[in-house]
């Protein structure tokens, strides 16, 4: 005995389903949600940013103000220290003394008087040709007194931290 089962009929494809309406908005709400959120964490950053940069603009143009008060009131102080006939101020040597001592040389005595315009130096040098140096420096600076050499000493280190090498002084009148 044969038995025919028609099974199509039960297994019958079932034709595709397009998505609802209600589900396709709900796909869209929520991607158009997510791309919001996206955006707003990352312009919270942005505009945190963005009021870092002014504030600094902010204290640039400050600070640009001030440089150029200082600027003004240091091209006053030399037009009246000129006008007035004063020498430099004492800082003014310094900086300059410092910029013209190279560096095997270091100075332990300095004598300065803006009175009479003189000078005395005293300090060590790691060795002897280096002192003709410094002294050219020093004729060359425009703050400190030009004049001949009244005194000028050398001698030869023999113990201690400078041991080998040249102590000296001089100074200018």
């Amino acid at each position: 005995m044969k038995q025919n089962i028609n099974l199509l009929s039960t297994l019958s494809l079932r034709p595709k389903q397009h998505l609802s309406p209600k589900a396709l908005l709900l796909i869209i709400t929520s991607f158009t949600g997510m791309l919001i959120l996206i955006y707003g964490l990352a312009y919270i950053p942005l505009m945190k940013q963005k009021s870092s940069l002014a504030q600094l603009y902010t204290m640039r143009n400050d600070l640009n103000a001030q440089i150029k008060v200082v600027e003004q009131i240091k091209a006053k102080k030399t037009k009246t220290n000129i006008a007035n006939n004063k020498p430099p101020q004492f800082s003014s040597y310094f900086v300059s003394l410092a910029e013209a001592t190279p560096d095997s040389i270091w100075l332990t005595n300095i004598k300065f008087s803006n009175i009479d315009q003189t000078l005395s130096l005293g300090g060590y040098a790691t060795n002897f040709i280096i002192i003709p140096y410094f002294l050219r420096n020093l004729s060359k600076l425009s703050d400190f007194p030009k004049g001949k050499i009244s005194v000028l000493n050398f001698t030869k280190v023999d113990k201690g931290d400078a041991a080998g090498g040249i102590s000296f002084q001089f100074g200018r009148t």
